[in-house]
């Protein structure tokens, strides 16, 4: 009997042992969602029908609109198929993070 309660013993100590290591690492391991990875700044559009990302997730935006948001710090005029085509404003704004909301449901 007392050769299996050293034995417990002893499981009971590394099992506590090793509780504490990985509670020490776990502050480097933490896996971070996309939505965790915001810069803190504003996105530069409110929603977006045509959002173009890489793979670090910068995303533009190919949105036509009447007028830029008051966030974007580059607005262009959008090129036009032809002259009948609305004229419009693209902002040209590279955001880090999640394009945000389709404008069109």
């Amino acid at each position: 009997m007392k050769k299996g309660s050293s034995a417990a013993v002893l499981l009971m100590l590394s099992v506590a042992a090793l509780l504490l290591v990985g509670a020490a690492v776990a502050d480097d391991a933490i896996i971070r969602l996309h939505s965790d990875a915001g810069t803190g700044e504003t996105r530069p559009w409110d929603c977006c029908d045509h959002p173009v990302c890489t793979k670090r997730s910068w995303c533009g935006w190919q949105d036509v609109v009447e007028q830029c948001s008051p966030a974007c710090r580059s607005c262009k005029p959008a090129k036009r198929a032809d002259e009948s085509a609305p004229s419009g404003y693209m902002c040209r704004d590279a955001y880090h993070g999640s394009p945000g909301p389709k404008c069109m449901l």
